[in-house]
């Protein structure tokens, strides 16, 4: 009984044009994939969000702001509450460093930096 089969080409289609070897980018398969799903202008309605904390942070500006108390009172908490406003839960998430975990192995790696203790009146960097 057979349970492989072998390839009825010699070089396999998904890395090779006709022999040479196929260079291109993640994002050249997107035309591809958009014919095949089409575009929506609107989102399904969803009865929950999760957002990740880090990522809102790096996403919001603070050009406004000079402490991190301001940064929370005028950028970061009204674009959450924003984002309550779509749906009936909204769950905010963020990393922790779990002394056993993969991320705190690479940052004792990474060797002992610059500690900042991050107060409310502190300024922004």
């Amino acid at each position: 009984m057979l349970f492989f089969s072998h390839e009825n080409q010699p070089y396999p289609p998904s890395l090779s044009n006709n022999g040479s070897l196929r260079f291109g980018s993640k994002s050249d398969l997107l035309a591809c994939l958009e014919n095949l799903v089409g575009s929506k202008d609107q989102c399904p309605p969803v009865d929950a969000r999760v957002l990740d904390g880090a990522a809102i942070v790096q996403m919001l500006a603070p050009a406004p702001c000079r402490t991190f108390d301001d940064y929370t009172e005028q950028i970061f908490v009204p674009y959450v509450v924003s984002q309550l406003s779509h749906v009936s839960r909204l769950d905010l998430v963020w990393d922790q460093y779990a002394t056993s975990s993969l991320k705190a192995a690479t940052r004792a790696k990474r060797g002992i930096g610059i500690r900042r203790k991050v107060m409310s009146t502190a300024e922004l960097p």
